[in-house]
């Protein structure tokens, strides 16, 4: 990693925070609470300045990383002056609510703006795959089952196997998790709605050279194109062929043909490691009009949200914490990001601005949607919470939070040197 990639990371991370510490400053000064000091980054004071009458000190510390803001009367172990107009807890339940909220609204709202102008220029490629919809082939590869099942250029996804596949994301998570089963889809032609059955071929994924699969002449990328002289669904006949001793694959690698013979604990070893692909790419990104690029300005966060969501639930119903990723996992999105030039680090700032808004909306303690979970207890009851009961649930979620980012970190440095 360069200098200058390691910049980029710091300061694509850092806007992100900075951007959410703005907007709790911006409502708390707009209902005019007494904001006592505005920090970028962490450690000792290496510049301070403060404005003639303003109750505000702004800061940078020697560790310009991260940035917060500190609101008089926030901290719940803070002594309160009931008489005191300007602190945070003697603010109408409004104020309250907005100034909480504003962190992670000013994110959105960053995520708006980048993607407006990323729009003007054209996004991505692999953002238009995640996000565009709908889900209309650009391109069909010659050889693949796509081209064989008959799919053309300007079709459009509309169902697989009776499943919404709005985007290419999609269409590709679909295809990944079915290697060589027979897929039904659905799709729009001019003035037709025609059903096309593909069956996707069945790539190797990562595997280990210490693996048994890797050693018995498999490769990440080859594909499975035939079992014991069969071809159909491949995946099926290895289980059912493995139940009985060896298997005789046949594999195109680098458009030749090779053959390999797989122990049943090869092909025990692969269960999780083929993925499906049918073959179509979507189409090529290009500039948007200004109209175009304020309808994906709005468009693209709410989507990211909605997909950052199905994630979060994904990762509650399998207890897998693998797709969760600490600031280490954000520094390598945003390096490999920045080396495929301008356009990609700011779509990843765009896909990072709006998880972090997302995350602090959240309803959980020492999180911004926890403390909203508090303010909502209020305007329900019309009485506030206990002060010590609301301190202790912040104070334990915090220390839960903590751990958890030392626990993910810790697997995200481990990652990087395996």
């Amino acid at each position: 990693m360069g200098p200058l990639e390691f910049l980029l990371i710091i300061v694509g991370i850092s806007i992100l925070v900075i951007v959410h510490e703005t907007g709790h400053y911006l409502a708390a000064r707009a209902f005019g609470m007494r904001v006592l000091r505005y920090s970028i980054g962490f450690g000792p004071t290496i510049f301070r300045y403060q404005p003639k009458g303003s109750p505000t000190t702004f800061q940078v510390a020697a560790i310009p990383f991260l940035a917060y803001v500190q609101i008089a009367g926030m901290n719940p172990h803070d002594e309160v002056d009931p008489d005191d107009p300007a602190i945070f807890p003697n603010q109408s339940i409004l104020a309250r609510v907005v100034t909480i909220a504003a962190g992670p609204f000013a994110n959105y709202l960053a995520a708006c703006v980048i993607a407006f102008f990323l729009g003007l220029g054209g996004w991505p490629a692999w953002v238009e795959t995640l996000l565009a919809e709908p889900a209309r082939v650009g391109e069909v590869e010659p050889g693949t089952p796509a081209a064989a099942a008959g799919l053309q250029a300007g079709d459009v996804f509309l169902s697989a196997d009776g499943e919404e596949v709005p985007t290419f994301a999609a269409i590709q998570r679909t295809t990944a998790s079915r290697p060589g089963e027979l897929i039904r889809y659905r799709v729009r032609r001019g003035d037709q709605v025609l059903t096309i059955a593909v069956r996707p071929n069945a790539i190797v994924g990562r595997i280990a050279e210490d693996s048994e699969p890797y050693r018995a002449g498999l490769r990440p990328g080859d594909r499975i194109v035939a079992v014991d002289g069969r071809e159909g669904n491949v995946v099926e006949a290895m289980k059912a062929a493995a139940a009985q001793g060896e298997v005789t694959v046949r594999v195109r690698r680098d458009d030749e043909q090779r053959t390999v013979t797989l122990s049943p604990a090869a092909v025990a070893a692969l269960e999780g490691r083929l993925f499906g692909q049918i073959g179509v790419r979507s189409p090529e990104s290009r500039p948007y009009s200004v109209g175009e690029a304020a309808r994906t300005a709005l468009v693209y966060p709410w989507r990211l949200t909605r997909l950052q969501l199905e994630g979060i639930a994904r990762m509650v119903r399998r207890a897998d914490t693998s797709e969760l990723g600490g600031p280490v996992a954000m520094g390598q999105m945003i390096g490999a990001a920045a080396k495929r030039g301008a356009s990609h680090y700011f779509a990843m700032i765009v896909i990072l601005s709006v998880a972090l808004g997302l995350f602090n909306l959240l309803p959980f303690p020492a999180l911004d949607g926890g403390r909203l979970v508090f303010l909502g207890y209020e305007i329900v009851t019309r009485r506030k919470p206990n002060e010590r009961f609301e301190a202790w649930v912040h104070t334990v979620g915090i220390i839960f939070l903590l751990g958890v980012l030392v626990l993910v970190t810790f697997r995200d440095v481990a990652n990087l040197f395996r």
